[in-house]
């Protein structure tokens, strides 16, 4: 029942160029019939494609559409675990290699960029983790595709990130570069 129109129209007023919209924070469902994701998180999608229809609102408005996705979660990754297997550690891997690839073939444009949540989370249990193959993931069907990899309020955990998260503990100066 969410209203897309009405939704894109308050943006509008607001004058905001960005919408981030979260797609599996607490809890891993995506508005959305991506396969990849269902396979990973049975009965977790939706057959109406919700970020489809709010890019393409917001687009018209020329505010870009940001989605937020929680990493360990999205990707399934226990971060609860005190060790990782290697199987568990490709996995992840594969997960986001496949849910990345047909999000970025299905919404090419309509998604500029995506906000990846607690990835301090899975650097502290996977720091292998192949950030060079995860941003070329991040790039499938839109090059321009910017991207965060939020570390909270801990250093960031790579340069394989196109803008910084700006989660942060205490008010900080405003970076001059960057």
């Amino acid at each position: 029942e969410f209203d897309v129109k009405k939704f894109a129209d308050m943006v509008e007023d607001t004058g905001a160029g960005y919408v981030i919209f979260t797609i599996g924070h607490a809890e891993s469902y995506c508005p959305a019939p991506i396969k990849s994701w269902e396979k990973v998180h049975p009965g977790q999608t939706t057959q109406r494609d919700l970020i489809a229809e709010i890019a393409d609102a917001l687009n018209k408005k020329g505010v870009e559409l940001i989605c937020y996705i929680n990493g360990p979660l999205g990707f399934n990754l226990d971060v609860k675990k005190e060790t990782l297997t290697d199987n568990e550690q490709q996995s992840f891997v594969n997960n986001f290699q496949d849910i990345l690839k047909e999000m970025g073939s299905r919404y090419k444009n309509q998604i500029a960029g995506y906000w990846f949540d607690s990835w301090y989370q899975i650097f502290e249990k996977f720091p292998e983790v192949p950030f060079e193959k995860f941003n070329k993931a991040t790039k499938i069907g839109n090059q321009n595709r910017i991207i965060c990899l939020n570390s909270w309020i801990y250093p960031s955990v790579t340069p394989w990130q196109d803008y910084w998260a700006g989660e942060v503990g205490s008010p900080i100066d405003i970076p001059v570069n960057g």
